[in-house]
């Protein structure tokens, strides 16, 4: 079976995630932005298989914000897949990638990714990161329209808190953290 590329799982171990966005390139195309998402163990292959037999692809809700903390501007940006109905349950796990565009490059180079692409690649693994499913999240032009908004006013407003002297995305993060903000199962 094959496994998530071994960058990713290096990356999601190392920051104790079940979701990430990285930038990949598939099939020789240009670089996009993808998301990886682990699937919780209590959603073991044989169940997340039986969702899939009705229908191949997989209903995604995606939710992008903004969150202007004293010290830093978060982008989130929210993932939640909504599996065919299993023994009577239905099953919506979720996840949550925070982008601190101000801090690191390669964050602020994904989330511009996002905001030109046509659709998202999304990868679903099990526990042990082995590839269950594989589609792409279509984007359309207010998708993108949002990011590249959420994008620039976290650019602007983090270049304000630079020149104050007071970025410090540590402190962004645990206030985030804290806040009550998080919505991942």
């Amino acid at each position: 079976m094959a496994k998530f590329p071994d960058a990713v799982i290096t990356a999601m171990h190392h920051a104790g995630t079940t979701m990430t966005c990285l930038p990949v390139r598939l099939d020789e195309q240009a670089w996009q932005s993808a998301l990886y998402f682990v699937l919780p163990e209590s959603i073991d292959n044989d169940v997340f298989e039986a969702s899939l037999a009705v229908n191949d692809k997989i209903t995604v809700a995606l939710d992008a914000d903004l969150h202007e903390m004293d010290s830093a501007t978060i982008i989130s940006l929210g993932l939640e897949l909504h599996l065919n109905a299993v023994n009577g349950a239905a099953l919506k796990p979720a996840g949550e990638v925070l982008f601190f565009t101000g801090h690191l490059t390669a964050h602020f180079e994904n989330v511009k990714l996002l905001a030109s692409q046509q659709g998202i690649p999304l990868f679903v693994g099990d526990r042990y990161c082995e590839l269950l499913h594989q589609q792409i999240i279509p984007l359309s032009d207010e998708h993108r329209a949002v990011l590249a908004e959420l994008l620039s006013e976290a650019a602007s407003r983090d270049a304000l808190i630079r020149f104050r002297g007071q970025y410090d995305p540590d402190a962004a993060f645990a206030a985030y953290a804290g806040s009550g903000y998080r919505t991942v199962q």
